[in-house]
C-alpha cells in the first residue's frame, strides 16, 4: 500500500466504552487542460464519501486523496480542503454521536504530461494538528462521491 496522505489514530481510555468515528467534509477544485485545447473545471463541496476517503485499517483511519492522470489531458490541477470531525457515540440506549475533535488539512498538486510522461510540477500540503476540541456538529447539504456532487464548466482554450 502506498504511503497515505494522512493517518488518524484513536486511543480509547482504559475501560472506556462506546465508539469513535470520523466525519469528513471536503471542498474540491480541479482544472484540466485537454489535448483538444479546452479547459475543464470542477468543484465540489460537502460530505466526503468518495473512493479515496477515510478508510478503516486495523486500528486507524487513513485518507489518500488524489486524481488519476487522464491521457486526454496535458495538464491537471487539483486542490482539496478537509474538515475532519472525530465523533463519539457512548452507545447507550438512546444516545447520539457528538463531535469531540476537529482536524483541518489540505493538499494540492499540479501535473504536466511532457514528452516522456506525467511529471509533478507543484504540490503542497498543510495539516492543522492542534488537537482542537470541538462541540460543533459538521453540517453539509451535498454528498461528494465522483461524479455525484460536482459542478462542471468549460471555458477558453488552454494557455
Amino acid at each position: 500500500m502506498p504511503i497515505p496522505a494522512i493517518v488518524f489514530t484513536i486511543t480509547k481510555p482504559p475501560g472506556g466504552s462506546g465508539s469513535y468515528f470520523p466525519i469528513q467534509l471536503i471542498t474540491r477544485s480541479t482544472e484540466s487542460c485537454g489535448k483538444n485545447g479546452i479547459v475543464g473545471h470542477s468543484t465540489a463541496n460537502g460530505l466526503d464519501v468518495g473512493v479515496n476517503t477515510l478508510a478503516w485499517h486495523s486500528g486507524y483511519y487513513i485518507d489518500d486523496p488524489g486524481q488519476d492522470c487522464n491521457p486526454n489531458n496535458n495538464h491537471q490541477r487539483m486542490a482539496d480542503s478537509f474538515q475532519t470531525t472525530l465523533m463519539f457515540d457512548p452507545e447507550t440506549g438512546s444516545s447520539i454521536a457528538v463531535p469531540i475533535k476537529l482536524i483541518t488539512w489540505d493538499w494540492s498538486g499540479e501535473t504536466d504530461d511532457l514528452s516522456n510522461g506525467w511529471h509533478l510540477t507543484s504540490s503542497s500540503k498543510h495539516v492543522t494538528i492542534n488537537d482542537q476540541d470541538s462541540v460543533i456538529f459538521p453540517i453539509w447539504t451535498n454528498v461528494v462521491n465522483f461524479p455525484v456532487g460536482y459542478t462542471y464548466t468549460t471555458d477558453s482554450l488552454c494557455q
